[in-house]
């Protein structure tokens, strides 16, 4: 099947495939990790609806309070048999290990990562953050974005000086002086921006050439045993996103009872990004521009044959 091209055609018959063999659906308890982020809000609604249960799946959700590449690593472990990212975590995971399978790109967003400044930094444009103490989540989609509009902007990553603190003590570090700006997506930049009145995005990563997708990443051996739970799992994250498309309001408000921040802020976060399940050239293109620069920059070892791991090979 060629799992690169468009997933609508396959989602329209998906339903009447999993009606056809609901006795293998419950053959095993498929562990599923994702942040507790807008970014991941499929996977919320999901599991806010019981629409695993639902599906006639046995889920046993794994849901972290970090970014995408703390669900690349319980994935690289073995702890997780599903695992949602970012691009750069994915490639990351790809990168280290050949026994993993994109299921699908199940959403994109070019203007998804921003950065935001102190008012007391001087930052008024790109060139202004030379010199200055920039904070990213290391090994993020965020942290890739950040790397290629730096490049774009002819600014050497030598000419900043990095600090590593989690994303969760941002607001703080704004506040402290401790950084002078930081680069993150939803919630990290609103946190900043609601506790330091003064604070302001300088811009966000649009016009880049790349759309980040995000991505659901399965083991090769967990597909192999279990075929029919992917097609399961595709069909209930395209129903959470048929939500999202359809009803933004009320799929914002079961979001917020999630993440503890308002149904109005989750709300114009997913408005930032486009929700879809789909393997097209886009993706594989936004995902061989990334996997090609973080290897020139140093930050992968090898670039990962990303054609094999969406099915191409």
């Amino acid at each position: 099947m060629k799992r690169w091209n468009l997933l609508s055609g396959f989602l329209a018959c998906l339903a009447c495939l999993v009606l056809l063999v609901p006795s293998q659906v419950n053959s095993a308890t498929i562990r599923i990790c994702y942040p507790n982020k807008a970014q991941y809000a499929p996977f919320i609604i999901a599991r806010e609806t019981d629409a695993w249960k639902k599906s006639g799946l046995e889920v046993r959700e794994i849901v972290l309070a970090g970014g995408g590449i703390h669900a690349a690593e319980s994935l690289i472990a073995g702890g997780a048999d599903i695992a949602a990212m970012g691009d750069v975590p994915a490639l990351i995971t790809l990168g280290r290990n050949e026994n993993f399978h994109i299921l699908s790109s199940y959403m994109h967003s070019e203007r998804m990562h921003s950065i935001v400044v102190s008012g007391a930094s001087g930052i008024d444009a790109a060139g202004d953050l030379k010199g200055k103490k920039m904070a990213v989540q290391m090994g993020t989609s965020t942290h890739g974005g950040l790397l290629l509009y730096l490049k774009q902007q002819g600014i050497d990553t030598k000419d900043l000086l990095w600090v590593a603190i989690p994303p969760q003590h941002f607001p703080e570090a704004i506040q402290s002086g401790e950084v002078d700006a930081i680069a993150g997506s939803e919630p990290w930049p609103q946190n900043v921006l609601d506790k330091n009145p003064t604070a302001y995005q300088l811009t966000d990563f649009s016009g880049l050439g790349n759309s980040f997708p995000h991505v659901i990443l399965v083991s090769n051996d967990f597909l192999k045993a279990h075929p029919q739970e992917e097609a399961t799992v595709l069909q209930v994250i395209a129903e959470s996103i048929a939500m999202l498309r359809e009803k933004p309001q009320e799929a914002a408000v079961i979001i917020a009872g999630s993440t503890g921040r308002t149904w109005q802020k989750e709300f114009a976060a997913n408005a930032e990004m486009v929700w879809e399940l789909s393997l097209d050239q886009r993706v594989e293109n936004s995902l061989i521009q990334t996997a090609g620069f973080l290897f020139a920059e140093g930050k992968l070892k090898k670039i990962p044959d990303i054609a094999r791991a969406m099915g191409k090979r």
